[in-house]
């Protein structure tokens, strides 16, 4: 079950591998907000939609709002658990979902609110593409590109050139081995679930965590609140030496654990592989041979990403202009900026707010250490000007 956790976006009856009818590659070209897979989607012949694809999700969602908008018939509606809270989930029987020119045999989709969501991401999300989809086809997701390639599960095409790595499909989630490394232990080898929809290179659980002592003695950790399909959660911040994946390695990265989701923090496996290492390759998904394909990018050797803010900010308002400090890191530098839980972000660098979108704050606040950024904030009724300076949070 898919959770979300820390500041960051780790968003939860499958169906068999069933061949599309065509045989001839298909590429359908996707947008990659926060390194995050959105492609345009339509449901029933509908307008196109944005969708997330997202390897994390055992099945395919619509949001509820967006099914009745649809004129969709939600049957058997109950309260269901989920990462932060309990939701309100249906299932909606015979859909025909459109990616492209890929027209997706009729599957059921679970409806569930998805709105809440949005304001981490900026954006409309309309639904999400889940395993029962991703399960029916050969899938190369080229990040560098920005397509997808989609060929019939069973198709007898030759793998593209990569690192070939084998998967387990458990309940429908695609899992790969890796290997943390940190200076005061051995290797520390788990099994991790790939999940195109986390931005976080990692996301560990947290008997993992607790039960292969990831963290060194002394560690330096930041607690962090997140967002889930069900309410908010609670989650830890820190950095670990390195991250093995097969032959690659990410070295230094900055990686998440959930600690409280209401239950769903607890699971028997590693954790997560989010997009901070996935975008680095072209990776093809193999699930009918329960395999994957690593091939790097130009990206594989850019600097691990991490937010340098000090604080974690949502966009609200139905054009997602408006920025808003949902949460300023004790000690960072947000606070040492002076910034406040409820301030409003007006201007950066002397740009309006009203010129950007969420992911370009996103990617400002990545930019290296020591960068100095100029804020309009409104608080209240005031106006003020305030200079933040970015800092690795560990």
């Amino acid at each position: 079950m898919k959770t979300l956790v820390g500041t960051t976006m780790w968003l939860v009856a499958a169906a068999g591998c069933v061949s599309p009818q065509t045989t001839e590659p298909v590429e359908v070209p996707f947008q990659s907000d926060f390194g995050l897979i959105w492609v345009q989607t339509t449901v029933n012949g509908s307008a196109p939609l944005w969708f997330l694809l997202d390897t994390g999700f055992e099945y395919s969602l619509i949001d509820a709002a967006a099914a009745q908008r649809l004129g969709l018939q939600v049957q058997d509606p109950q309260s269901v658990p989920q990462p932060g809270g309990t939701v309100e989930m249906g299932a909606v029987p015979d859909v025909q979902l459109a990616i492209g020119s890929i027209r997706v045999p009729p599957l059921t989709v679970q409806a569930v609110p998805l709105a809440g969501l949005e304001p981490v991401v900026g954006r409309s999300l309309h639904g999400i593409l889940g395993h029962d989809v991703i399960a029916r086809y050969l899938l190369t997701i080229d990040y560098e590109r920005e397509t997808l390639r989609f060929l019939p599960a069973d198709t007898d095409e030759p793998l593209p050139e990569g690192t070939v790595l084998p998967l387990t499909i458990v309940a429908n989630e695609p899992f790969v081995d890796g290997v943390i490394e940190q200076p005061h232990d051995s290797d520390i080898r788990g099994r991790f679930k790939l999940d195109t929809g986390s931005l976080d290179a990692l996301g560990l659980n947290r008997n993992f965590l607790e039960g292969s002592d990831v963290l060194a003695p002394g560690q330096t950790t930041h607690r962090i609140p997140g967002i889930a399909v069900g309410g908010e959660t609670d989650g830890l911040l820190f950095r670990i030496a390195g991250f093995r994946l097969g032959p690659y390695t990410l070295h230094d990265p900055v990686i998440g654990a959930t600690l409280a989701s209401e239950g769903f923090e607890d699971r028997d496996d590693a954790g997560t592989i989010g997009a901070e290492v996935l975008h680095r390759f072209t990776v093809t998904l193999d699930y009918a041979r329960a395999r994957m394909v690593l091939a790097p990018n130009r990206h594989f050797a850019d600097d691990p990403g991490v937010d340098r803010s000090g604080m974690w900010v949502v966009a609200d308002g139905s054009d997602f202009s408006e920025f808003r400090v949902r949460f300023v890191l004790a000690d960072g530098p947000a606070a040492a900026a002076g910034l406040e839980q409820g301030d409003v972000i007006v201007g950066v660098d002397g740009r309006s707010a009203r010129t950007l979108r969420l992911v370009d704050l996103w990617r400002t606040w990545r930019q290296p250490d020591g960068t100095a950024v100029e804020l309009e904030v409104r608080r209240g009724s005031q106006m003020r000007t305030l200079h933040l300076t970015l800092r690795s949070p560990v």
